[in-house]
This record gives structure tokens, C-alpha cells and sequence, in this order.
């Protein structure tokens, strides 16, 4: 059954209003650009490549599998900024906004590492990425 979910994510993006596709890309863009450095390229420069991007992209969070949808997809670094990523495509992903909360600045193999551990205990997993999406939201508070 998991192509029939594909088949229904794929017409849910296709079927998606282009004001809310564009409101969605250009928050998107919005926040890259700000985050770009010096020399870097732009990665979703129109609103129509990140909508081919949604029709093409995963259809599940590459850490927890939930379904990503309009409402709780996030674009985050595979290679944070903090730890010398950049913004151009090949370092961005598209996971749920849970998952880019508790990531912080981890990278992609380190999530995944910890990740597959806490599968094994599944309390502990929930306590775990609770405090971690409370420590970056912490941040941002004290941040400005």
C-alpha cells in the first residue's frame, strides 16, 4: 500500500492551489536566502522548480516515516550551517518540522544514528526528541 500513498501524495501536490504552493516556496526561499554566504547559489529559485520538487520529493520523513504534507514539511541542512554546510541544493532535504526541530545542528548521520538507537526504545525516544525540540525552541527565545 505504499504506492497507493504515493499516488495519493503525488495528486495531493498536483492538486495543491498555486497561492498556497507559492506562499509555501517563497517562505522557503525566503529563509534561504537570508541563510546564503557570499558566492553561493540561490536553490529553488522559481516557485515552479519547488513544486516539481514536492511532485518528485519524498513522500515520508527520512527519519520518523511520517507522511509529509503541506503543513509539516521543512526544508533542512543535510550539513548544518553552523557546521560548515552550505544552502545549494545537494545539502538540502525535505523532512517533517518535528524531525528539523529536534535535529538542530546534527547532521543527517548523526540524526540517523540516534535515531535507529531510540527506535529500540520507544519511551526513551519520545522523552529524548521532546527535549530536544524544547532546547531549540529555547534557543531561538534567547537568540535575539
Amino acid at each position: 500500500s505504499k504506492g497507493l500513498l504515493l499516488v495519493r501524495k503525488r495528486e495531493e501536490a498536483r492538486a495543491m492551489k498555486p497561492q498556497t504552493l507559492a506562499y509555501k516556496a517563497s517562505k522557503l526561499r525566503a529563509t534561504l536566502k537570508r541563510r546564503l554566504k557570499p558566492g553561493e547559489e540561490h536553490p529553488f529559485p522559481t516557485p515552479q522548480s519547488m513544486r516539481e520538487y514536492l511532485l518528485t520529493g519524498p513522500i515520508s520523513c527520512c527519519y520518523c516515516r511520517d507522511s509529509l504534507g503541506y503543513e509539516n514539511m521543512s526544508i533542512d541542512h543535510i550539513i548544518p550551517l553552523s557546521r560548515g554546510g552550505t544552502s545549494i541544493r545537494t545539502n538540502l532535504h525535505i523532512i517533517c518540522s518535528n524531525c528539523n526541530k529536534a535535529k538542530g545542528s546534527l547532521t543527517h548521520e548523526e540524526f540517523h544514528v540516534l535515531m535507529v538507537f531510540l527506535d529500540k526504545y520507544p519511551t526513551l525516544k519520545k522523552d529524548v526528541l521532546r527535549r530536544l525540540r524544547a532546547s531549540g525552541l529555547m534557543f531561538l527565545r534567547y537568540k535575539r
